[in-house]
This record gives C-alpha cells, sequence and structure tokens, in this order.
C-alpha cells in the first residue's frame, strides 16, 4: 500500500523502493514485479522494467498485466514485433476474462499501432536513391520515435 501511495503521487523512487522491500518478504507476488516495473516504465528505464514484467508472466501466466507491461517495455526499445507479440498474447487472455475487458481494449488498441508502425517501416527503401526518398524515410521516423525511445 506505502508503494501504491507514493507512485500515485509520482514519488517513483520512493515506491521503487517500498516495492522491491516487500519482495523481500513475499518474492513470488506478480502484483508487486508489475508495480515495479510501472515504476521503471516511469522512470525511463525499459530494459530494467522488462525484466520485472517478464516474471510477472513466469509467475502468473494468466495476468494480463505482465504481457502489456512487457509490450510497452519492448515498444520502448524498439522491439516491434516482440512488442506486437506481448500485446496479442495480453489480449488474448484479456478476452476470456470478462473484468478485462477495458485492459482488451487497450491491447487491441496497441496491436493495430504497431501494425501501422510496421506497415511504415516496411514500406521505406532499403537504400534510398534520391532526396525525396531520404525525407521520406527521416519523416516516418519522425512520426515513429515517440513510440521507441532507443529511436530518439
Amino acid at each position: 500500500q506505502q508503494g501504491n501511495s507514493l507512485y500515485e503521487k509520482k514519488d517513483y523512487e520512493g515506491a521503487l523502493e517500498k516495492y522491491t522491500l516487500a519482495m523481500g518478504y513475499v518474492p513470488s507476488d506478480p502484483i508487486l514485479f508489475s508495480n515495479r516495473a510501472a515504476c521503471l516504465l516511469s522512470m525511463g528505464k525499459p530494459h530494467r522494467a522488462l525484466k520485472d514484467s517478464l516474471r510477472v508472466i513466469q509467475l502468473n501466466p494468466s495476468f494480463p498485466r505482465g504481457y502489456m507491461r512487457c509490450g510497452k517495455c519492448y515498444m520502448l526499445i524498439g522491439e516491434l514485433a516482440k512488442a506486437r507479440e506481448m500485446y496479442t498474447q495480453g489480449l488474448e487472455i484479456c478476452q476470456r476474462q470478462p473484468k478485462e475487458r477495458e485492459r482488451s481494449n487497450e491491447c487491441l488498441k496497441q496491436v493495430n499501432e504497431i501494425k501501422d508502425m510496421e506497415n511504415r517501416l516496411s514500406s521505406l527503401p532499403a537504400t534510398p536513391t534520391s532526396i525525396q526518398e531520404v525525407q521520406t524515410i527521416i519523416r516516418t521516423l519522425l512520426s515513429i520515435k515517440d513510440h521507441c525511445t532507443n529511436w530518439r
């Protein structure tokens, strides 16, 4: 509860400490790993958040938030195919759980966004032969950069 309160106040460092401390007492609680991953994501540390998110899935494969956090991590580090795969798995789990309708919609939205980005990237020429093609590549990458921090 202390970690959640700190997280709500955007004290991500403090919340991170509390979740980490709690993990010492309950090392197999997927919610703690999920919450710590959320802190790490909010702190701009997607690689560390990915480790916790993967642990969430390992501890509870039917917990959709683990897949959603993994998807976000992969997206931020620029691994779109893995991000799409995680959001797709999260969507499948959400669809089997009536209480997860809102998360189901979020997963579907992310899958569609990633597909759109993949389509835009796949349409780019591998070797530009004109200034116009270079400009198209730059515009496309700039339109995607906000989703993938490794591309900034």
